[in-house]
């Protein structure tokens, strides 16, 4: 009985894009202040919920295995001894999972502050940096996780609602952590912004 339970629950954080375990064209929990514009089809709520949780079970997935680094960029060293980002598989993994190309563009430049102070330091200087000091220099993307949990990992997220807006919707959804059968939330919700681009949902923000 326990296994069938929690296939049950895991079902249901995967296809539902609402609290509730049907799907419908009403699966819609506006604001208090606003009010969508469209229903979101069973279709949308579908591809929606599938983005969402795609993303989280590969995030949810690299940062909690051991040696992983495909979650974050990489400090490598240039053929002059210096040091510098290395973005590429980063950014492709973040493209492979659901984010939007306007998203992966914001993503790079946020790191050129971080590049910019990396090419001023010899590699083999930097295991004398502190805390403080890569704080300082912007390049401190290591010390939390980016995409939700701050300095805890987490293991999933459920969705509790989406709001589509013309061409965008709004999932606000529960991290947590899993502890054998048993599920632990944050008991605070995140906001995520998606974008449809040429029929395809894409991530486009997180709030």
């Amino acid at each position: 009985m326990k296994k069938i339970y929690l296939i049950l629950i895991v079902t249901f954080f995967i296809t539902s894009c609402d609290n509730n375990v049907m799907l419908s064209d009403n699966n819609i929990v506006p604001s208090d202040n606003e009010v969508s514009d469209k229903k979101i089809s069973t279709q949308d709520s579908i591809e929606i919920s599938n983005v969402v949780h795609g993303f989280y079970n590969w995030y949810s997935k690299e940062i909690n295995e051991k040696h992983s680094k495909g979650f974050k960029p990489e400090i490598i060293k240039t053929a002059e001894g210096m040091s510098t980002l290395f973005l590429d598989n980063y950014l492709n993994n973040l493209r492979k999972n659901g984010f939007s190309q306007v998203l992966i563009e914001k993503e790079k430049e946020s790191y050129q502050p971080c590049i910019s102070e990396l090419n001023k330091i010899k590699f083999k200087d930097l295991d004398t940096l502190d805390l403080y000091q890569i704080k300082k220099i912007k390049c401190d993307f290591g010390n939390n996780y980016r995409w939700g949990g701050g300095q805890e990992g987490i293991d999933g997220i459920k969705i509790h609602s989406c709001q589509k807006k013309i061409d965008t919707a709004i999932v606000v959804g529960e991290f947590y952590n899993q502890y054998g059968e048993e599920y632990h939330f944050w008991g605070r919700n995140q906001e995520i912004v998606l974008i449809q681009v040429d029929s395809t949902w894409k991530i486009l923000n997180f709030k």
